[in-house]
């Protein structure tokens, strides 16, 4: 048990027993994993691009449902739909398949025995977590846009920036978006790639530096639909997120994060 703890860890360098073969932290919640699960923990590599291609194909279902429920009201002769009315549609939508990845990923994790280390992102010290919140917030912040106007201005990328479409003019209409980009979305990216992958990863590899930039590439790949510059923003984010689980052991700070990095960006449009 960790609740004992009257101190942080050191943020970097092992504080593992010697001899070891299980590479994280008294305090990290991978020591929830039962030792019969352990060896499964760096599991099959096609898993690693399985898990973040399904998150792109459960939007891609939320968009094809969302089309599928406009040419059902189209057949039933409601013609000429409102375009806002489709985009409160689609974020309805994709926060209910959203919830069925998250069911559907839970499931899996439960099979292995991980479900207790991966899934739970409640703080052990709320204060301490909470601070490493918004320190690497601010981070991600300033050293992102920094990048990604570096990028864009001294290479061929697009300097176009894509953003959410909102879902109607009506400043309220933006409660629309918040259950899939703020609350379910950034809680599903972060048990994925910070809670499970970057582990599994480091149960690898050894270590947590090449881990930690490899999931954040992959994360920023991600987002490669909503444009260059965004996937660039992302892939600082994940380090960011990346470096914060690291620090704490667990997913309370890279949840927040990535929370209020979108709710900004949401509020910014």
């Amino acid at each position: 048990s960790t609740g004992h703890m009257s101190t942080p860890p050191p943020p970097f360098g092992s504080t593992r027993p010697p001899g070891s073969s299980w590479p994280f932290a008294p305090h990290d919640l991978m020591n929830r994993v039962p030792h019969a699960a352990r060896a499964g923990l760096g599991g099959l590599a096609v898993w690693y691009l399985a898990w973040p291609f399904v998150i792109l194909l459960s939007g891609d279902i939320a968009g094809l449902l969302t089309l599928a429920v406009g040419a059902f009201s189209t057949a039933l002769g409601q013609n000429d739909i409102p375009q806002e009315t489709y985009l409160r549609s689609l974020y309805i939508l994709l926060t209910v398949t959203d919830l069925a990845f998250l069911w559907l990923f839970a499931s899996w994790l439960q099979r292995r025995g991980l479900a207790a280390a991966v899934l739970d992102f409640r703080p052990h010290r709320f204060g301490l977590e909470t601070g490493y919140t918004g320190l690497f917030l601010m981070m991600t912040l300033v050293l992102a846009v920094a990048a990604t106007d570096l990028l864009t201005t001294y290479t061929p990328l697009p300097s176009r920036r894509n953003g959410w479409p909102l879902p109607g003019t009506d400043p309220s209409s933006i409660w629309y978006m918040i259950p899939a980009i703020v609350l379910i979305g950034p809680y599903i990216e972060e048990v994925v790639f910070r809670g499970w992958l970057l582990p599994a990863l480091v149960k690898r590899m050894g270590g947590w530096g090449l881990p930690i930039l490899i999931s954040s590439l992959m994360f920023g790949g991600l987002h490669v639909f909503v444009g260059a510059p965004v996937m660039v923003y992302t892939t600082v984010l994940g380090i960011c997120a990346g470096l914060a689980r690291r620090m704490t052991g667990r997913l309370w700070a890279p949840v927040l994060i990535h929370a209020a990095n979108n709710l900004i960006a949401t509020l910014g449009m």
